[in-house]
């Protein structure tokens, strides 16, 4: 059930990247097919972000959903991607360290469109 939720959900969030409409002045532009582009949107790709835990406690967890999502994007740009842009991950590790979020994030945000995953309790807290 949970794995059904969140693959509705990132395929919810990828779709969206598909609109043609913009959501104001944050300065997207239209790009081919008349999809807008903006942060993590470019013509050919559509990244996507993850934060999870590669080296701490929840390694063996957290290994095995980054497989996961790793194979729907292969499955969906096999297919041929998103409104013909290939989907890719930004991967960051956080080591199930609570505050190791607050300097990644902002390294990945300016890249990705969204989170697709965020493993750790005390990591969403932040």
């Amino acid at each position: 059930m949970r794995r059904t939720l969140a693959i509705a959900c990132a395929a919810a969030l990828v779709l969206t990247a598909c609109g043609t409409k913009g959501g104001g002045s944050d300065g997207g532009t239209e790009g081919a097919g008349g999809v807008t582009t903006d942060v993590g949107v470019t013509d050919a790709d559509i990244t996507l972000g993850v934060m999870t835990d590669q080296t701490g406690p929840f390694k063996a967890l957290s290994t095995g959903i980054t497989h996961g999502n790793q194979l729907w994007v292969e499955d969906a740009n096999a297919d041929g991607g998103i409104c013909g842009r290939d989907l890719k991950l930004e991967i960051v590790d956080h080591g199930y360290k609570a505050d190791t979020p607050k300097t990644l994030y902002p390294q990945i945000e300016p890249k990705v469109l969204g989170l697709v995953q965020l493993v750790g309790s005390p990591v969403t807290a932040r």
